[in-house]
């Protein structure tokens, strides 16, 4: 797979390699740090609205093979009072050239193929676009528990 290929290409009910090969270093890496509860906030319509998101890998790092089974991981999109919206989660290689972002992420969101959510993690804060169709809203936020 070459650097900033998609691995998934899309949502999958089930996140596991199949024919895309092995994880890499890289992504085992950066699959060790990514589960956990998220807070951000970003812009609908105009105003302020919050966006919550849980991302597990079912069978970490709990001898079923991880992560050589799985490739990405689940997540659970809450914004605002809307229904959860389940997606899921691959590492993209960095752009060296780009500010701040060490930890690229993709998600693929289940109900809206044509909608994706790219964020970076740093310790416990997150950054990052959703993209939409009729252009692109930016969002930042930190674990959940960082803002008890």
């Amino acid at each position: 797979m070459a650097d900033g290929e998609a691995r998934f290409g899309g949502y999958r009910e089930e996140p596991s390699c199949g024919d895309t090969g092995p994880v890499t270093e890289a992504e085992k890496r950066a699959f060790l740090w990514t589960g956990g509860d998220y807070l951000g906030f970003f812009l609908r319509e105009g105003e302020p609205a919050v966006l919550r998101f849980s991302i597990a890998f079912p069978g970490a790092f709990l001898g079923d093979k991880f992560p050589e089974d799985l490739c990405g991981g689940t997540v659970v999109l809450q914004v605002a009072d809307g229904p959860p919206i389940r997606g899921l989660l691959e590492y993209v290689p960095p752009d060296n050239s780009a500010e701040h972002r060490p930890y690229p992420y993709r998600v693929y969101l289940e109900t809206q193929p044509a909608q994706m959510l790219l964020f970076s993690r740093a310790f416990d804060t997150v950054w990052g676009t959703v993209e939409l169709p009729d252009g692109v809203t930016f969002f930042t936020g930190a674990s959940d528990y960082r803002w008890e």
